[in-house]
């Protein structure tokens, strides 16, 4: 039998108020769209966009029970952390993958 609530290790990110977030492994859909957004060069307005409502969606999966919206995590994140975050996170996950 597969215990599906048996949860693997958590990503951890800690926010500059000291808050350490756990977050789950994100679902596929998730992780085919940091696959793609990775591999983009573009930065106009759109992908800044689709990066943030991403963050969105990965911070939500926290299991501190703690809820963000996009604008919440526009005003936390710069740019540059915002895609060292995604670019972290999809590391973790292939890492965790064995890719």
């Amino acid at each position: 039998m597969i215990d599906l609530s048996k949860n693997t290790e958590l990503y951890k990110i800690k926010l500059e108020d000291g808050t350490v977030l756990k977050l789950k492994k994100p679902t596929q859909s998730m992780l085919v769209q940091m696959m793609e957004m990775s591999q983009t060069k573009e930065k106009d307005y759109e992908i800044v966009t689709k990066l943030f409502e991403l963050l969105t969606r990965i911070f939500n999966r926290n299991t501190n029970d703690m809820a963000f919206t996009q604008k919440q995590i526009e005003e936390m994140l710069d740019l540059e952390i915002a895609m060292k975050i995604v670019q972290d996170y999809l590391n973790s996950t292939l890492k965790d993958l064995g890719k």
